[in-house]
């Protein structure tokens, strides 16, 4: 089987532990921490042995935790220290020279009504932490961050240990690779749980029958239902609780002007195939010149800014607004359409800045002042403040590729299209787009859709494929993860003709040898955008989909939650009661599925073109066929859109579909299993809140 890249990608020794290293060079080694006792004169006894000493010293924080006692644990040894009423602790670990290789865990327990507070952070090797503490054998939180023992450090720990199948992790190049790896998002909506339950018990009790924060943590189900609870019983505190994490300088790690790199990439790495696939503006990317100056980019926008260091953080101003949009969790009852259950609700905003800080070496919170000027449902002209934590991007988290795996195949890349460039400060013009391109093994290439020829290489690290392309377009291409056995979650950055730059995040598909091919057997029935069900969903609730009937005709359906918590389906019937177009018309053109939505000149839809010459078709999606897996499908679609009608003069976008098959009257056959772990997350369909968030609101009723 191909994929993107063919090698599993080894234990890389990251940037920062080089730099580290470098710099406990510089002060003197990590020689200060070890002694030798000699046995007394005339003793015949043996020589006792040589001995290793470390002291560490941190704070542990969320709020400070008063007198919580601190144990480090090395190996089978535990060294134990009380912090004082600051949190603060100073912890000394004395080891015997052939047992530094041990690696090093914290764990701090509150006091008093805090018992059962109990929070982890992941140090590395002790011989490491000897190194980076440098003459002095003392280290601190400004020689490693770690050192602080907080909300963060503990969800990180949780999720580490989770992502490695449940087993402790006891291997720096484990923990890095394993860190690398993860939704830093989880980290972030984890940590600001945990933040909820310590500061403000009253509101958000330990759940019932969790004796203990890491009784509650180990089990992943009441901790995402946790999550999402606290989530739905106040989302502005939650959000609120999220900026105040990323605002205290105990929990992000200390920046300097001069410890601030050239360039930083990141991206969001979703833990569920839905946000993978169809996620908005998952990634982002800056540029740090020595005078100040830089740029920033995403997949829809470019632009130049300046940039300051003010404590632990890195304040940007754009040269200019950015125009974009977002999508947050919530409930919209008064909308049409929506219902009561949790739903993906869309917005708009016009953000001038940013603040990035790093709560660890992967994970990049960016914080932004954003002016809402749409939302589905909520208020707006107010600004909000919003953080997002996405993965930093380099070399441990890049997979190594195989050229040979690439040549002579057919797999969606991204282009530029001029033809959708509005060459003018446009915020929702889409000119970044996947396209279908064929990988020739001498080098060069050409897509299907628009028509595009290029030249490409691997890079000499066989970590990014640059393809250069004749519009004078010089895109990169990174692997990031394989999410199916056709799908490779994918980076791109590229740099257009007029020198700028447009990053981004989604999943490349590797066409089938020989293509499949759309037939009637296998589009009459229902199909799944992103897949049947929704984890944390009820098992009635089967997802949004398009169902295609044997005459040509169909209609968009969804799951709609009453107040009770009853589901209804919405189909076309009721839509075009709500003034919503769900109706369609469907027809196969050689291998591809096209769907259509016509309306004639008073806005009527679903008109007929064969009986009324005043009816248009303003929505296409040209279903182009890549891979096939039992009843998965997946395609590129050409979308065009014109309210006059559409031709090949019309507004084009293409994108990537992904689809579960359900034939009428059976069961949908079995898929391919996602290879993404899927989180408890309530998204869109979720129509029951969990457990827990009946528990909180009934406590807080009670106050």
């Amino acid at each position: 089987m191909n994929h993107f890249r063919a090698a599993q990608r080894t234990g890389v020794v990251t940037l920062t532990a080089v730099l580290l290293g470098i710099l406990a060079g510089c002060g003197g080694g990590g020689g200060g921490g070890t002694t030798t006792t000699p046995p007394p004169s005339g003793n015949p006894n043996p020589p006792q042995p040589t001995m290793s000493r470390l002291t560490l010293t941190g704070t542990v924080t969320d709020a400070p935790i008063a007198n919580a006692v601190v144990t480090a644990t090395v190996g089978g040894q535990t060294f134990t220290a009380t912090a004082d009423a600051n949190g603060n602790y100073s912890l000394e670990i004395s080891l015997a020279q052939n047992a530094t290789s041990g690696f090093v865990t914290l764990s701090a327990k509150g006091a008093g009504s805090q018992s059962y507070v109990e929070f982890t952070s992941l140090l590395g090797t002790f011989s490491s932490l000897l190194v980076q503490a440098g003459s002095d054998a003392t280290l601190s939180s400004t020689e490693n961050f770690a050192t602080q023992i907080t909300n963060v450090s503990t969800a990180l720990a949780v999720l580490l240990r989770e992502a490695n199948s449940g087993q402790a992790v006891t291997s720096e190049t484990l923990m890095r690779t394993l860190s690398a790896s993860l939704n830093s998002q989880d980290v972030l909506d984890l940590a600001t749980a945990i933040k909820l339950l310590v500061d403000h018990a009253e509101d958000y009790p330990m759940p019932d029958g969790q004796p203990s924060m890491t009784a509650l943590l180990s089990n992943t189900t009441v901790r995402e239902e946790l999550i999402d609870a606290a989530y739905l019983l106040d989302q502005a505190a939650f959000v609120a609780t999220q900026n105040s994490i990323v605002s205290d300088a105990t929990l992000v790690k200390p920046i300097t002007p001069s410890s601030v790199p050239g360039n930083l990439i990141a991206t969001t790495l979703p833990s569920d195939l839905p946000n993978t696939y169809a996620g908005v503006d998952r990634a982002i990317a800056y540029t740090f010149d020595v005078d100040g100056t830089g740029t920033a980019t995403s997949s829809y926008w470019h632009r130049n800014m300046t940039w300051s260091v003010s404590g632990g953080s890195i304040d940007i101003v754009y040269a200019s607004p950015i125009q974009s949009f977002g999508i947050e969790r919530g409930v919209c009852p008064e909308v049409p359409g929506f219902g009561y259950g949790v739903q993906e609700i869309t917005f708009d905003y016009t953000s001038r800045g940013a603040t990035l800080r790093q709560l660890s070496d992967h994970i990049l919170a960016v914080t932004e002042d954003r002016l809402i000027s749409y939302r589905d449902c909520g208020p707006t002209g107010e600004t909000e403040t919003f953080t997002t934590a996405r993965t930093i991007i380099d070399s441990s988290n890049t997979q190594s590729i195989d050229a040979a795996d690439l040549g002579d195949t057919t797999r969606t890349l991204w282009v530029y299209d001029e033809v959708s460039d509005p060459h003018e400060d446009d915020p929702f013009a889409v000119i970044v787009m996947p396209d279908i391109a064929d990988l020739h093994a001498d080098g060069t290439g050409t897509t299907r859709v628009f028509g595009k020829t290029f030249t490409w290489a691997l890079d000499a690290n066989a970590k990014v494929v640059t393809a250069t392309f004749a519009d004078g377009t010089v895109a990169k291409y990174r692997s990031l993860r394989d999410v199916e056995d056709v799908a490779t979650d994918v980076f791109y950055d590229l740099t257009l003709p007029n020198g700028n730059r447009h990053v981004g995040a989604s999943v490349s598909i590797l066409a089938d040898e020989p293509a499949f091919s759309f037939t009637p057997n296998n589009v009459v029935g229902r199909h799944y955008w992103l897949g049947i069900g929704d984890a944390g969903a009820p098992p009635e609730i089967k997802g949004y989909r398009s169902r295609l009937d044997a005459d040509g005709t169909g209609s968009r359906e969804d799951e709609i939650v009453d107040e009770s918590g009853n589901v209804s389906v919405l189909d076309v019937t009721e839509a075009n009661l709500l003034g919503l177009n769900w109706g369609l018309f469907w027809h196969l053109d050689g291998h591809d599925l096209i769907l259509e939505r016509t309306r004639d000149s008073f806005d009527s839809f679903n008109c007929s073109l064969l009986d009324d010459p005043q009816c248009v078709v303003y929505d296409q999606r040209r279903h182009i066929p890549l891979a096939s897996d039992g009843a998965r499908s997946y395609s590129l679609v050409r979308y065009l859109y014109d309210g006059q009608g559409v031709d090949e003069s019309s507004s084009r976008q293409t994108y990537i579909a992904m689809y579960d098959y359900e034939p009428f009257g059976e069961a949908a056959p079995s898929s391919s299993k996602p290879m993404l772990a899927t989180k408890n997350r309530v998204r869109q369909g979720g129509a029951i809140a969990p457990a827990q968030l009946k528990q909180l609101r009934e406590r807080r009723e009670r106050r």
